[in-house]
């Protein structure tokens, strides 16, 4: 993998992450289900939420990119998307 895909990945991650997070919410909604499909409702008036399920964790991108707007987060996909074309035309002009 070079650079570029690699930095292509680290963005995609940011605006939408991947791996054990997501996996934990996967499972959690899956063990919340089982259980409000099995849970006595008289003993167990409220349902399981999916949180209830998952391990605690804290986010790598830090409090900073959880508050970003989506209006802040599109900025950032094209202040990417066009540095990533003037290196691209750059490099093309330089050979």
């Amino acid at each position: 993998m070079g650079q570029s895909e690699f930095n292509d990945w680290m963005a995609f991650y940011k605006l939408e992450p991947f791996g054990e997070i997501r996996e934990e919410m996967r499972n959690g909604l899956l063990v919340s289900t089982l259980a409000n499909a099995h849970r006595d409702r008289k003993k167990q008036r409220e349902p399981y939420s999916t949180t209830q399920f998952m391990f605690p964790y804290e986010s790598p991108t830090g409090s900073h990119e959880q508050k970003m707007s989506l209006k802040d987060k599109f900025k950032m996909v094209a202040a990417y998307h066009n540095a990533r074309l003037e290196a691209e035309q750059w490099q093309s002009s330089a050979n």
